[in-house]
């Protein structure tokens, strides 16, 4: 039995592709492969510029007055040459929209990015200075209506008129985004970061002349704002004497008999983390060890409800003035930098306790005489009975 011809045909194989060699650049170090360059190719010295368009005398009537600026400008020119600088037969009229071009190429010819093209060619169609089709991402096809252009108002910015500094600053909430000129950036309600964090950006849909920032509430702030590659950034941070007086004055109690306090049970699986600690001694170690982390910036005790609990049961029954006079000794010899090495102390603390019960009325307390390390814990004991 014979076997049938296999009409699949087979793939070819591609050549393997070539790497582009770079442009070697003019005399005067520009490329001359660039679409910009590439329109370099009327002859300025023949009595015929070929090719050329004609630039009809109505153009600067209507051009100065209806354009936005110097990209808005270089985009109509570059239209104009790209279509009606194509050329026609005698007797026919010269084309009126451009062949296909890429939006990149148009931002190299007026000097400015792609994004500026993409606005400004939005910008022409809108005001009816133009129309533009988009047969494929990236490629236009547009056409100039000069001859409506006289019957267009002159060019008017969107730029919005701030209120001076003493006025009242405008209320957000109460802002109508339906009038031209206003926009909720952040949206309705404010927007709420942690310490450290950066929002997303957000796109200004509005034109943006001055700033001004307000703050609300009992709380100063410090507040700067920069402009980084057209996008504008404000910086909100606490200041440091504003963060050490709140250290100093903020109640530490552990509002056992607060009857008006939020719940201590964090949600269901989420205890390490928001749940409050329900311990006898958590806000004796809070008013101890906060002042001290404050001290050298790091997070509160309080705030690390894994590490008050860790801390809570490493304490055990361990005396309260021994504890403290155990802190302020290990805080001379340098500052407690983390909330996790807060257990890590009291345990210390519960074990030297200990050890100094079991060595009261012994010869170590009654005989000051011994070794230096008898000596050096007889020292400790006294200091711990009188402080």
């Amino acid at each position: 039995m014979g076997a049938l011809l296999n009409t699949t045909p087979r793939p070819s194989r591609k050549a393997p592709a070539k790497a582009l060699k770079p442009s070697k650049k003019n005399q005067y170090g520009r490329d001359p492969g660039s679409p910009s360059e590439r329109m370099r190719v009327s002859d300025y010295e023949s009595q015929d510029f070929a090719p050329y368009c004609p630039m009809p005398m109505s153009f600067l009537a209507d051009i100065p007055r209806l354009t936005s600026g110097n990209s808005c400008t270089l985009l109509i020119w570059a239209i104009w040459a790209k279509s009606a600088g194509r050329g026609a037969k005698k007797g026919e009229k010269r084309p009126e929209w451009t062949m296909p071009i890429p939006t990149e190429d148009l931002a190299q010819i007026c000097r400015c990015d792609d994004r500026t093209i993409q606005r400004e060619l939005v910008a022409l169609e809108k005001r009816g200075l133009a129309e533009v089709r988009r047969p494929s991402k990236g490629l236009v096809e547009c056409r100039l209506k000069y001859r409506e252009w006289e019957s267009l108002p002159d060019y008017q910015s969107d730029v919005v008129e701030m209120p001076v500094a003493d006025d009242p600053a405008p209320d957000t909430e109460a802002t109508d985004e339906t009038k031209p000129g206003n926009q909720r950036v952040t949206g309705k309600r404010p927007v709420r970061l942690a310490a450290g964090a950066t929002s997303k950006p957000y796109e200004v849909k509005v034109g943006v002349r001055e700033y001004q920032a307000r703050v609300e509430g009992p709380v100063d702030c410090e507040v700067s704002a920069v402009i980084q590659a057209g996008r504008f950034v404000t910086v909100v941070r606490f200041p440091d004497d504003w963060r050490e007086k709140v250290l100093l004055e903020k109640t530490t109690s552990s509002d056992f008999n607060n009857l008006t306090s939020p719940p201590r049970h964090g949600r269901r699986g989420d205890e390490g983390k928001r749940g409050r600690v329900d311990h006898p001694r958590a806000g004796e170690l809070i008013q101890l060890f906060d002042p001290l982390l404050g001290k050298s910036g790091a997070v509160l005790l309080r705030m690390d409800q894994s590490s008050l609990r860790a801390s809570c049961e490493s304490v055990g029954d361990c005396d309260h003035d021994y504890l403290v006079h155990f802190v302020m000794q290990r805080a001379e010899r340098g500052p407690i930098r983390k909330p996790q090495t807060v257990s890590v102390i009291c345990k210390e603390a519960l074990a030297s306790w200990k050890a100094s019960k079991l060595l009261e009325g012994t010869r170590l307390s009654s005989k000051p005489k011994g070794t230096p390390a008898e000596r050096a814990i007889q020292a400790a004991l006294e200091k711990a009975r009188k402080g």
